[in-house]
C-alpha cells in the first residue's frame, strides 16, 4: 500500500513538471504554423523597397535573403523608383514592403498590378487602427526578421491574398 502511495506520488510529479515545460514551448506550436503555411509560400516573391532615407534603409544588414529563403520567400531587394516601377510592371512581387510613407507613390505604380502593400511604421508615427485595417499586415520598428516572417504570414493567410491567388490560378488554367 505504501509503495502503490509512492509510485502515484512520482508518477504525478513527473506529469506536473512535464506539464510546466509543455507550457513554455509555445514557440514550437508557432513554427508547427509555419510548416504549414510553407506549402502556400513556396515560391513567392517579396519586394522589400528600402530606399536611402526611409525605414528600411539599412534592412539589408538584417540578413532577410537567408531567412526568407529558409521560409520558401524570394527576396527582391529594392532601393530605387526606377527599379520598383519596372518590378511592379513585370508582376514578379506577389507582396512589397515598405515605408509607409512611400505607401502612396508604390500605389500609383502598381494601380494596374493590385500588389498587397505591408506598410512599416515607425515609433513616432501616429496610425490610427482604421488606417492599419486598410492593410494585410503592417509592420511596426524595430525592424526584426521575425516581425517580417510575421507579418508575411498573415499576408499570404488573408482572403485578399488568396483571392489573387485564385484568379491566378484561374488565368493559368484558361491559358493551358
Amino acid at each position: 500500500m505504501k509503495r502503490t502511495a509512492v509510485l502515484s506520488a512520482a508518477i504525478c510529479l513527473c506529469l506536473l513538471l512535464g506539464a510546466v515545460s509543455a507550457r513554455a514551448c509555445g514557440d514550437k506550436l508557432l513554427y508547427l504554423s509555419r510548416i504549414y503555411l510553407h506549402r502556400v509560400t513556396v515560391n513567392r516573391t517579396v519586394a522589400v523597397y528600402a530606399r536611402p532615407g526611409s525605414l528600411l534603409a539599412d534592412v539589408a544588414a538584417l540578413g532577410l535573403a537567408r531567412t526568407f529563403r529558409a521560409d520558401g520567400y524570394q527576396l527582391l531587394l529594392i532601393d530605387n523608383d526606377r527599379d520598383l516601377t519596372l518590378a511592379l510592371q513585370s508582376g514578379a512581387p506577389d507582396v512589397v514592403i515598405a515605408d509607409a510613407a512611400d505607401i502612396d507613390s508604390i500605389r500609383q505604380r502598381a494601380s494596374a498590378a493590385k500588389v498587397p502593400i505591408i506598410p512599416v511604421i515607425g515609433k513616432s508615427v501616429a496610425w490610427h487602427k482604421a488606417e492599419a485595417r486598410q492593410y494585410v499586415a503592417t509592420i511596426k520598428t524595430p525592424l526584426k526578421t521575425d516581425r517580417f516572417l510575421d507579418a508575411l504570414d498573415k499576408a499570404f493567410g488573408s482572403e485578399v491574398m488568396h483571392a489573387s491567388n485564385t484568379r491566378a490560378k484561374v488565368v493559368r488554367a484558361s491559358l493551358q
